[in-house]
């Protein structure tokens, strides 16, 4: 019995120090991760608004040039 308790504490032992290893891991990539996803949030809406003035300007501009 003292073995078999032994060894289970063991066991959990090294399951703590794995997950303590790569807890910073974890959350460095979570962090890039959701960094990542708010610039791309950030970002798409200027692009989109970008192109659409750049619509607007063609447009404007042809109209002028077919009169």
């Amino acid at each position: 019995m003292k073995k078999r308790k032994k060894k289970e504490k063991k066991e959990q032992e090294i399951k703590k120090d794995k997950i303590r290893r790569t807890h910073p891991r974890i959350v460095i990539t979570s962090l890039a991760a959701l960094a990542f996803i708010g610039l791309a949030l950030f970002v798409w809406p200027w692009f989109i608004l970008v192109a659409v003035f750049l619509w607007w300007l063609n447009k404007k501009y042809i109209k002028k040039f077919l009169s």
